[in-house]
């Protein structure tokens, strides 16, 4: 039966074996720890890193007869949709790193995500979003939810615009007084975090200017939207 965790640590230098460690410790869903080898993980060694979901079966490790944790997966790697609702209603779900949580979010019913809302960072909530305008991945978030951060709001007002296939001047210009009002009015530094994996491509915040970019790529270039996008690089990639 297979269970779900997260990596709480793998490898490293051992000074008592002056030896790379071979072996790592997960925290399951009751919050124990349980012992792995690398000889039992399948995926790469260098994406085992603190606070990566994983799952993971029960085994019996020979030479000690004792408990370890076997057929270890990565989370990104799953395809059953129960395997992200046991994550999404379990202990470990706010100990996960935010690109985890952003793919449970992903794979979950709306509504469930909508109920859950206001639970959740900024730095979530801007990859969740950047993760749905990226899969081309519908939520009706915008009609359903109360959201008083600006600059949550100019992403969800953008987003909308996308689906609907109405991102005209009216929507870049509100998204543009959004922003403008959480960078400048109130002065706040903004905390986004980097995207592993496929939606690294740029570092640091330049993914923010994708997303613009993304939700208005069927939009008439104007000068709106290059304010915004000038803005933003201004603002973001100093």
């Amino acid at each position: 039966m297979r269970e779900i965790g997260l990596i709480r640590w793998f490898g490293g230098y051992n000074l008592r074996t002056k030896k790379m460690n071979d072996f790592g410790f997960i925290r399951d869903n009751k919050g124990q720890d349980i012992y792995f080898n690398k000889g039992h993980v399948q995926c790469k060694l260098k994406e085992l890193t603190p606070g990566i979901g994983i799952t993971f079966e029960r085994g019996v490790n020979f030479k000690n007869d004792r408990e370890q944790a076997i057929r270890i997966k990565l989370l990104k790697d799953e395809n059953d949709r129960e395997i992200f609702y046991d994550f999404f209603n379990s202990k470990i779900f706010l100990e996960l790193n935010l690109n985890d949580r952003s793919e449970i979010l992903i794979n979950i019913d709306e509504n469930d995500v909508i109920n859950t809302w206001s639970n959740y960072e900024e730095d979530l909530k801007i990859i969740f979003l950047y993760r749905l305008c990226a899969d081309n991945k519908e939520f009706k978030l915008i009609e359903k939810i109360n959201e008083e951060n600006e600059f949550i709001r100019a992403m969800l007002l953008l987003y909308w615009g996308k689906i609907n296939n109405c991102n005209n001047e009216i929507i870049i210009k509100k998204a543009f007084k959004l922003f403008k009002g959480f960078i400048e009015i109130k002065n706040r530094d903004l905390k986004i975090a980097s995207l592993n994996n496929k939606y690294n491509k740029e570092k640091n915040k330049s993914f923010i200017i994708e997303f613009v970019k993304m939700c208005t790529q069927e939009a008439k270039e104007s000068e709106e939207l290059r304010k915004l996008l000038d803005m933003l690089r201004a603002q973001l990639l100093k």
